[in-house]
């Protein structure tokens, strides 16, 4: 009997334990499960945060430069081997600042040049050569577009253009030791080589706005241009005509309404480019004659007021 008994409290004690197991918390939260060892779950970890990958720069796309280049320069002597001070050159990209020799009241040949930089370049020395010296010269920025760091004019290094399309580039006197200006060969003298000219006469402005250039000589085909004044030196080129190579007569430009001056500028340009389409600034530059001069003349035309009163719309 008392082994029955003890037998049945066994039974009541069992049935007491897995009926605590069963029970709810006060608070409503279901008891943990235990995991069944070797099944244990590591630990969730938060995702990494991704960063956006940063911009690239995508090769030759620059900002295009809203600078107006500009030249200073004052009269001066001729410095110590020949040199010359540009008070102050500013550059809308790399370039030249080139110094030319005075033909017959425009520029001529380049007689030295040193190089600039984008941006603000002041007291900027240029050494010139000696014997093609003339008392009053032209300061002429040049862009930098052919193979970088080497002067290449006639050709890529064109003369740059401002923001009201004028060459820029400022007439200066100097000073020169006795003796020792230059002396340029002359249009027509005796004993000068053969080479490409340009012959035009003074001339009332034709129907149509044209003018009428004598004959152009050409050493290869190309454009002669018609330059507008600015201040003493060719300015924008407001017409060309093509040419070819050789004796080109009676050559009619047409020239653009509003862009004429009582002086202007007839001007042999080369065709290097595209040919038949006239690229300059870009590679159809002037061309020159035997002596290094560019192949230039200045002329005079009657126009009506109202056309010089439009061309002074022009700010220089």
């Amino acid at each position: 009997m008392k082994r029955r008994l003890l037998s049945l409290g066994a039974v009541v004690l069992v049935f007491a334990l897995a009926l605590a197991g069963c029970v709810t918390p006060a608070d409503g939260t279901p008891p943990a499960a235990e995991t069944p060892p070797g099944l244990e779950v590591p630990p969730t970890q938060a995702p990494e945060e991704t960063q956006a990958p940063e911009a690239t720069e995508v090769p030759g796309e620059e900002e295009p430069s809203d600078i107006d280049p500009s030249v200073t320069v004052e009269d001066q002597p001729l410095g110590e081997g020949d040199t010359v001070i540009i008070a102050e050159v500013v550059a809308a990209q790399q370039g030249w600042i080139v110094i030319h020799a005075d033909d017959a009241g425009s520029p001529g040949p380049d007689i030295g040049w040193t190089a600039v930089m984008e941006g603000p370049n002041a007291d900027v020395e240029v050494v010139l050569d000696q014997g093609e010296i003339t008392e009053r010269l032209y300061a002429m920025l040049h862009i930098d577009v052919g193979e970088m760091g080497t002067y290449e004019f006639p050709g890529p290094d064109a003369p740059a253009w401002n923001a009201e399309g004028t060459v820029v580039t400022v007439p200066f006197m100097v000073t020169l030791p006795e003796g020792e200006a230059g002396a340029p060969a002359a249009p027509g003298d005796e004993g000068a080589a053969e080479g490409p000219s340009v012959t035009v006469e003074d001339q009332a402005l034709g129907t149509g706005d044209t003018v009428t250039i004598a004959q152009v000589v050409a050493a290869q085909d190309g454009w002669i241009v018609i330059h507008a004044d600015d201040n003493g030196a060719p300015g924008p080129d407001i017409g060309w005509a093509a040419v070819t190579e050789g004796v080109n007569e009676d050559v009619v430009v047409t020239l653009d309404q509003g862009d004429v001056t009582e002086r202007l500028y007839a001007m042999l340009h080369i065709d290097v480019g595209e040919v038949g389409t006239y690229e300059f600034p870009g590679p159809d530059g002037p061309a020159r004659d035997a002596e290094g001069m560019v192949v230039t003349v200045p002329f005079m035309v009657t126009t009506t007021a109202a056309v010089g009163e439009a061309f002074d719309e022009y700010e220089y």
